[in-house]
């Protein structure tokens, strides 16, 4: 067992919101990082059902043009999300891309400029048994 500590602020000219730092335990992570050139790039994530995943964390150095799908692999698949900055799904968030078996991401670079390669860095939380 693994624990993953977990704790956001945002904070705006006249408010702010925190989320206190809190401990989710998961059985197995995944770091990856991958060049998204223009055109589709499949990254599968984990083996499992949508409720094995406990944290999925996105982060890109290029946020126009770039979007994904969340996917079984097969036929189930997301709406298409837009990647306009860093995403964070966690607990049953990932019930939002309504996919039974989320095991793959499908990144579209979707810029015209052929040499626009986006670095993305994935990183996933997950029980690693039934």
């Amino acid at each position: 067992m693994q624990t993953i500590t977990l704790g956001i602020s945002v904070k705006a000219s006249k408010t702010s919101i925190s989320i206190p730092e809190r401990d989710i335990e998961v059985e197995a992570t995944d770091y990856l990082e991958v060049e998204v050139k223009p055109g589709d790039l499949n990254v599968d994530i984990q083996p499992g059902e949508a409720k094995a995943l406990r944290l999925l964390v996105i982060k890109s150095s290029v946020y126009s043009d770039l979007e994904f799908t969340v996917n079984d692999g097969a036929n189930d698949k997301s709406k298409a999300v837009q990647l306009d900055g860093p995403q964070i799904f966690s607990g049953g968030a990932m019930a939002l891309f309504d996919v039974q078996q989320p095991k793959r991401l499908t990144f579209k670079n979707k810029s015209p400029d052929k040499d626009k390669t986006a670095k993305v860095e994935i990183f996933v939380g997950r029980d690693a048994t039934p």
